[in-house]
């Protein structure tokens, strides 16, 4: 009897201990800031190699031939949350505000309309009830906001 108390107490331990091992190392891939693309790409290359959505895009967003880097932040189970850099002077610059941009393994498409020279996009998502969302973000003249979310019921 004393044999199987002690296999269940070394279990329990272990799965104990395992457990948190691996909330440890979920608290160490969260994310809290997305000032910095470097770091970013580091969290990325660490944190998110089971997920299974793009791990960044690239879009031309501003017609200068240099595209726009929209760089993984956190996953869920119908997309990601992207932080959305552009590179000016050497150097990548959030334009995206502290909130992200929403999209998933459906992409995203840049619109025909903009503001200074800059496109509006969309971004696309499952809704998870059969159809898709549309997320519409537009140039306010330094970032990029979410404008509305569109359903298309298809």
């Amino acid at each position: 009897m004393m044999k199987i108390k002690t296999f269940f107490f070394t279990f329990f331990l272990f799965c104990g201990l395992s457990l948190l091992a691996q909330n440890n190392e979920i608290a160490n891939c969260r994310h809290n800031t997305l000032d910095s693309y470097s770091k970013l790409n580091e969290h990325s290359k660490k944190c998110l190699q089971g997920i299974n959505w793009p791990k960044s895009f690239e879009l031309d967003l501003n017609g200068d031939s240099i595209n726009e880097i929209f760089m993984p932040i956190i996953g869920n189970v119908r997309g990601m949350s992207y932080a959305l850099f552009t590179k000016k002077n050497d150097e990548w610059i959030l334009i995206s505000g502290q909130k992200g941009i929403v999209s998933g393994h459906l992409g995203i498409k840049l619109k025909k309309t903009g503001k200074n020279g800059w496109f509006d996009f969309v971004s696309y998502q499952p809704s998870g009830r059969g159809g898709v969302n549309m997320f519409i973000y537009k140039w306010s003249g330094s970032k990029y906001f979410l404008e509305k979310i569109e359903k298309d019921k298809n």
